[in-house]
Order: structure tokens, then sequence, then C-alpha cells
């Protein structure tokens, strides 16, 4: 299950309510549906902004960190042994089966020659 950022609860909800609003006629019952948007709002609003841990682990890379990853992400074809078994280039695990877009020991980005 995902999380929820509160500004996108919020402008859904005001998204909510303009549509809400046109469904309505008459001043009364247009307070009414503002008075409960606008209510849930306030709540919502008053709500703490939960971030889960793994998401603030990757915000402190360095500039190493950020060369290696550029690296990993460039495409490099593997070596191919018998149409059947691959070598990655960058940690040359060897690996057989169905060609993946990435080496599943390092993240390499592989390319594949047609």
């Amino acid at each position: 299950m995902g999380y929820l950022i509160k500004s996108d609860v919020i402008n859904a909800l005001e998204e909510g309510m303009g549509n809400a609003m046109m469904c309505y006629e008459g001043k009364e019952r247009k307070d009414i549906v503002a008075f409960c948007y606008e209510s849930m709002e306030r709540i919502i609003e008053e709500l703490p902004q939960y971030w889960p841990d793994n998401m603030r682990e990757g915000i402190s890379l360095t500039p190493e960190d950020i060369r290696e990853l550029k690296e990993r992400d460039t495409a490099k074809a593997p070596e191919v042994f018998n149409g059947h078994w691959y070598k990655c280039p960058k940690c040359g695990m060897y690996a057989g089966g169905l060609k993946g877009n990435f080496c599943h020991r390092c993240g390499q980005r592989l390319k594949w020659e047609e």
C-alpha cells in the first residue's frame, strides 16, 4: 500500500468540491456542501505528514554515487554464451534463461543485440 501526500489529498478535495457544487442549486445547499468539504480539509491539514524512513535514505547521495548510478543506467551489452548464458559487463555475474533488462546482482542496464 502506498502513502498519500497531504497536499495531493487537499487538491483532490478542492477539485471534488468544485464538481459537487455544480450538482446543487440554492445558496443553502451549496453552503452545506462547502462546509463539509472545508471541514474535511481542516482535519486533513491538522494531520502530521508521515514520511517513511526509506524515502529519506536516498536523498543524501554523493557526486560519486550519482556518477556510479548514471554509469549503471547506461545500457551495456553482456557477453553471451551459447545463446543462453550471459555475463554482466559490470559485475561479471553469469545468468541464464530469460534476457532481462537489468543484471540481477548489480542492477546494470543491459542492451541486447538483435
